[in-house]
């Protein structure tokens, strides 16, 4: 830690903004995550005095509805952000005093690319972007930028992205182990088309282009084939399930196993019965097999083509700055 001897003028607000990002961030998950427990205490209290089951059944009704109120939908978002408001504002507020203070005393302990990430932080605007889950200081890449990384793509490739739309998905994809900076993968299959498996619809082929395009970070990897015959065969074998719905059960083997798939089933799929060679291995969670973007992102046969980077801190800060 450096400390300036300088005070502190409206123009340096280096630390309140980085603090007040921190704080609206930590409130904001904190107080989203102590909802349901909150409710379910809640629901006991509001029961107990009907005996020892109703309360019991008060407390699981309002875990329930904690969950429904601040979680509900696959992407998390909730049908009201009560405790990503409160814990947001709260903290927010805290952090920007305590920012300030060290502004005051001269301090300098952000990095750069933490003062740049946090720059467009304000109480003033905090609140809307508290109330939409949905938002993100961070660009999309330019249609420029997408025909760039098309320009270097060969079949086969493997697409990886992320979306800082709805981070709190890859926050509970944190808690299992992964590397919650990349979530989603898809496999390039010439043309300018791709095969991915989604949420809403299951496995499609689509454009390639928008696949990269509605992602605010990309990254393409290159698995180590043994010749263009290995590649066809693997978008072969992605092209083969276009039409099947999204699997979230993790049933990667047996009986049933290709009747739907997540996106990193499919491509590991496509890929393994195509190149066994590349040692794509999933990794155990409970006792049962589990695929993330990590089998690719960490696999040695993978060269890394084009990245525009992807870092789930800077990310998850972009949705309050």
């Amino acid at each position: 830690m450096r400390i300036q001897n300088q005070v502190s003028s409206p123009a340096r607000q280096v630390n309140r903004k980085a603090m007040g990002s921190l704080g609206a961030a930590t409130g904001s998950l904190v107080t989203r995550l102590a909802v349901p427990f909150v409710t379910a205490k809640l629901g006991a209290e509001l029961c107990d005095s009907f005996g020892p089951a109703a309360k019991v059944a008060g407390a699981v009704a309002g875990f329930a509805t904690g969950v429904y109120v601040e979680f509900k939908s696959r992407r998390f978002e909730g049908v009201f952000p009560a405790g990503r408001m409160v814990g947001g504002m709260v903290g927010g507020v805290v952090g920007t005093g305590l920012g300030t203070a060290m502004d005051g005393l001269g301090m300098d302990i952000f990095s750069p690319r933490m003062q740049d990430e946090t720059k467009g932080f304000s109480l003033g605007s905090l609140p809307k972007k508290l109330w939409d889950p949905s938002y993100t200081s961070h660009a999309r890449p330019t249609a420029e930028r997408v025909q760039q990384m098309l320009d270097k793509m060969e079949p086969g490739d493997v697409i990886v992205t992320n979306s800082d739309t709805w981070l709190d998905l890859e926050v509970m994809g944190g808690l299992t182990g992964s590397n919650p900076s990349w979530v989603h993968v898809g496999l390039y299959a010439g043309d300018g088309q791709a095969v991915d498996s989604l949420i809403e619809c299951g496995v499609v082929e689509r454009p390639a282009a928008v696949v990269m395009g509605e992602n605010e970070h990309v990254k393409i990897l290159r698995p180590a084939y043994q010749g263009k015959e290995q590649a066809q065969a693997a978008v072969a074998e992605a092209r083969t399930h276009v039409g099947k719905g999204f699997d979230l059960t993790y049933n990667l083997r047996g009986e049933g196993s290709d009747d739907g798939f997540g996106c990193a089933e499919l491509v590991w799929k496509s890929l393994s019965r195509a190149a066994p060679q590349l040692g794509l291995e999933p990794r155990k969670l409970l006792g049962k097999e589990f695929l993330t973007h990590d089998v690719f992102t960490n696999n040695p046969n993978m060269t890394v083509i084009d990245d525009t980077g992807s870092n789930f801190g800077y990310n998850y800060l972009s949705k309050f700055s």
